[in-house]
């Protein structure tokens, strides 16, 4: 049995690559830390600085705002310098973003709360950038989907652990020195990985040496790049606006605190977390943007049951939401794989990609006024019409780009 998992697991990542590619999955846990605070900190803001639902959603929408200025540049940096100083430059960057929320926790404006969000963002795109694309250079091309979805695993046990901590230390209390403390253990983590990962743990690998001859050298502005775009574009609408509003969703819907509503964010990371494990195994036999198009369809109904069920049943319109996050498990890796597959230039379009995930700043504050206009309820038409969108990709790539 061990000879053959052996086999299994070489096949999927070569022995030479194997300590480059635990390494760099390591980085999809840290950066959750920043991601997925937004989803604690919305509800946090709100009731610390006495703020509307649209005010709140600006958290969100600073922190991929950075995301969206920051990611063609670092796909330039990334070209110049490689991957394993642009890891630590993000990972250098990440720290000042935390230490930037320590400042503002003593000056204690909202807005230079906001601003320490944009810098942490954009060190989370150097990551996002130079990670995503290395690991799909590990080893063969056919399974670079199986190795981007198992290290994105870690991002969402990241994820788990972010949400589940910050809303610990911070839901409840109307000091802003839990911030503080939450975000000065943040900044020395990402510190030390900053040293650790150096360049004899992650070194640079170009793409010719571990890719097929398959690979095109095909335009970077492409209408699979524009696929690509539009995906990560509407996956990152949805995500952010399904986890970031799912607290204040419970609160509302089943009238209990923010602190008891908590425990759904936690459950929803929770299956976010168990749905990559297990969709990494699924993927190895089945094809991945079959898989995206069936988990695109099922959330779209789970976004129909939450904005329909709430008043006779308003538990499991709660739950609609939580189980979202299984099925939003596999759908940035996979959307990001499947772009990438086939192609030379893959730092380039990772920068395009990178782009796309503004859709975590478009789409909060829509949802955020339709939640003021009419109900926090009716708002969840917005992460419906985004995985409406994934669906069409995934179409795209299942009739139209044979992979």
């Amino acid at each position: 049995m061990s000879i053959i998992m052996n086999k299994v697991i070489t096949s999927i990542v070569p022995k030479q690559y194997i300590v480059p590619y635990l390494a760099t999955t390591t980085l999809f846990f840290f950066w959750a830390f920043g991601l997925n605070a937004n989803d604690i900190l919305v509800a946090h803001f709100k009731s610390l600085f006495g703020l509307n639902l649209l005010q709140a959603s600006l958290v969100p929408t600073a922190y991929f705002t950075g995301y969206f200025l920051a990611s063609l540049p670092m796909g330039y940096v990334l070209d110049k310098i490689g991957f394993s100083k642009t890891i630590r430059l993000g990972l250098s960057l990440c720290t000042l973003g935390a230490l930037g929320f320590i400042a503002a926790g003593f000056i204690g404006k909202y807005i230079v709360f906001l601003a320490a969000l944009i810098i942490m963002a954009s060190g989370a795109t150097a990551l996002e950038v130079s990670a995503n694309s290395y690991v799909t250079l590990l080893g063969p091309e056919d399974k670079a989907g199986v190795r981007i979805n198992f290290s994105q695993s870690f991002n969402a046990l990241g994820a788990m652990v972010t949400v589940y901590g910050l809303a610990h230390l911070l839901l409840g209390s109307q000091s802003v020195m839990s911030i503080v403390r939450a975000y000065g253990t943040i900044a020395a983590v990402f510190f030390i990985a900053a040293i650790l990962l150096n360049a004899r743990v992650i070194p640079d690998i170009h793409s010719s040496g571990v890719t097929s001859p398959n690979r095109s050298n095909a335009k970077i502005f492409s209408l699979n790049s524009f696929m690509g775009f539009l995906g990560i574009l509407f996956y990152l609408g949805a995500q952010t606006t399904v986890a970031s509003f799912l607290l204040i969703y419970a609160h509302r819907t089943l009238h209990i605190t923010t602190l008891a509503a908590a425990i759904y964010v936690v459950m929803h990371v929770s299956l976010f977390l168990v749905g990559r494990f297990i969709s990494s195994g699924i993927l190895y036999f089945v094809r991945d943007s079959f898989l995206l198009g069936i988990y695109a369809c099922i959330n779209v109904l789970l976004c129909i049951s939450a904005m329909t069920i709430y008043p006779i049943h308003p538990h499991a319109a709660v739950f609609s939401i939580v189980f979202m996050g299984a099925f939003n498990s596999i759908m940035y890796p996979t959307v990001f794989e499947l772009t990438l597959r086939g192609q030379i230039r893959v730092r380039r379009v990772s920068s395009i990609l990178v782009m796309g995930l503004v859709g975590g700043a478009i789409s909060p504050p829509i949802m955020g006024e339709l939640a003021d206009l009419f109900s926090i309820q009716f708002a969840y038409i917005v992460p419906m019409v985004c995985y409406a969108m994934i669906l069409v990709c995934a179409l795209y790539h299942i009739f139209f780009r044979r992979n």
